[in-house]
């Protein structure tokens, strides 16, 4: 038997129950259930029993908010609840206050992260592709990966300039960096709350086409194979940028002995997509998935629009509840009321 001081007693590994062995925070053994154990035998005796045993996942877009933004999250209670959920790696986005641009930022990150958590989770700093994520100036990517960042990306701001954008793919490669980057059309897409469709005509509302998220996903992809370098796309979220990255893998593999590496993608998760006719404004929604939740729902701009212009709507996170809207505003102060 091999030497340990901790085993971890019935846990559920592919529908049978195991016993594993650990011996100085390191797993030795996962061996069948023993109907038996003597408790002396080893130095702690835990009971998993109706608990699953999985390796530890990954989680390549999160948010920790600090340095700057401590109110809504920190690094400890980031890294906290990523352990509480089964996930050994995370990899933070840069919109920081400062922003993580800079060697100091990054390490103080993956200081904060070693004194809270010294044993992991681990966290992986994405650097930011361009100084303030201004998109007009490229950051210095050679600092960020040696002060330990492990991609870039500016984050929710896309990047317009798109001989700026070959260029900082071209120039991450160099150090090993992967870019991953928020396809949105900024022309097509600001200040935008709700997808194009039927719904968005008759209330007036500036929608926004899933066109707009495919042309950055064009333009990502064929930039990635021209200069044969990998591109990530975050929360994709509609059918044609399915399609245009499925064409893609297919074409590399295809033209490569090697399997395709070019483009991966995060699908954007959110409410589930209702069947056919369950609602009025199932013909709006985004046929490959909806955004992501905090997009669902929506609540008015504190700025009082003129009464003869649609309301201003922003993002906010929400639960699963259903929405009457009014019009004019004269109708009731807030626009948009919860329904009973």
């Amino acid at each position: 038997m091999a030497k340990t001081n901790l085993i971890v007693r019935r846990a559920m590994l592919d529908g049978r129950e195991v016993d594993v062995l650990v011996h100085r925070g390191k797993i030795v053994e996962v061996r069948d259930c023993a109907p038996e154990i003597d408790p002396e035998e080893f130095g702690q005796v835990e009971d998993a029993y109706g608990l699953s045993l999985m390796p530890s996942m990954t989680d390549v877009h999160v948010h920790l908010r600090e340095p700057g933004f401590e109110y809504k999250e920190d690094i400890a209670s980031g890294l906290g609840a990523a352990a509480w959920g089964g996930f050994g790696n995370i990899l933070c986005m840069a919109n920081t206050s400062p922003v993580n641009d800079t060697a100091s930022v990054t390490e103080t990150m993956l200081e904060k992260a070693g004194q809270h958590w010294p044993n992991g989770p681990r966290l992986f700093p994405i650097g930011a592709l361009t100084k303030g994520l201004k998109g007009e100036e490229l950051s210095p990517m050679a600092e960020l990966k040696d002060a330990g960042c492990v991609a870039v990306s500016n984050d929710g701001v896309p990047v317009k300039n798109t001989d700026l954008f070959r260029k900082a793919m071209d120039y991450a490669a160099n150090f090993g960096l992967t870019v991953i980057d928020h396809c949105e059309d900024p022309y097509m897409a600001v200040g935008v709350g709700v997808n194009d469709g039927e719904i968005s005509d008759t209330l007036g509302l500036p929608g926004q086409p899933d066109v707009a998220e495919a042309l950055q996903v064009a333009r990502d992809v064929l930039l990635a194979e021209f200069l044969d370098v990998p591109v990530h796309l975050a929360h994709v979220s509609c059918e044609k940028s399915v399609d245009i990255i499925r064409r893609a893998k297919r074409a590399e593999s295809a033209s490569r002995p090697r399997p395709a590496r070019t483009i991966s993608c995060s699908p954007r998760t959110g409410l589930p997509r209702p069947r056919p006719n369950t609602a009025p404004w199932a013909k709006s929604i985004r046929r490959f998935a909806p955004r992501r939740t905090a997009r669902s729902c929506w609540t008015p701009s504190t700025t009082a629009p003129s009464t003869s212009s649609p309301p201003t709507m922003h993002p906010t996170a929400c639960t699963r509840r259903k929405w009457r809207w009014t019009w004019p505003p004269a109708a009731s102060p807030g626009w948009i009321q919860p329904l009973p």
